[in-house]
């Protein structure tokens, strides 16, 4: 049965896996004043793309979150980014080579979100990463988007959230696959 459905289809596995669209993984809570995460065994052969939301948390006033995927600390990480202010302020551009991280965003004492797209972490190839980010109660608030690669063909079965100082606390975190029908 093709999509989309209509009221009183009976639907099977088949049809539902032939659908396009996000499903779910994991839900995380986190608990309080952590300076890293780590979620295991959430990439794998089901999916080649996946969605991480983290939102409503808070951090360090002025810091920034930090990603490893599983607990790989070569230096193949590269990112770049830009945050600006809302009032509409250049705040800086940043970029990130041979380092042993990601950056996920900025965060604040008042809350922080972000949502990103890992493409092919499980897969035998690079693994490349897009956020859209903001915290509320920097000067102004700060929107953030970085962006980069893992150059290295590793295939990943999760990642760490760390803060490389101070700590992070609460919100949700929320992990989709791609389901490319």
């Amino acid at each position: 049965m093709g999509f989309p459905y209509s009221s009183g289809d009976v639907l099977t596995a088949a049809d539902l896996n032939a659908s396009s669209g996000l499903v779910f993984i994991q839900e995380i809570t986190p608990g309080s004043s952590l300076s890293s995460l780590t979620i295991t065994n959430v990439f794998d052969s089901r999916f080649e793309n996946y969605h991480v939301k983290f939102s409503n948390f808070q951090g360090a006033a002025g810091g920034a979150q930090h990603m490893r995927m599983d607990n790989d600390t070569g230096s193949n990480y590269y990112f770049s980014g830009i945050f600006n202010g809302y009032n509409g302020t250049a705040l800086s551009a940043e970029n990130g080579a041979g380092v042993n991280f990601w950056r996920c965003s900025f965060t604040d004492t008042t809350t922080s979100s972000w949502n990103m797209d890992i493409i092919s972490p499980n897969l035998s190839a690079y693994t490349f990463y897009h956020v859209t980010g903001s915290a509320s109660g920097r000067t102004n608030g700060t929107g953030y988007t970085p962006n980069g690669v893992v150059r290295t063909t590793t295939q990943y079965t999760g990642f760490t959230l760390f803060m490389p100082s101070g700590t992070f606390s609460n919100g949700k975190l929320r992990i989709y696959g791609y389901n490319n029908g």
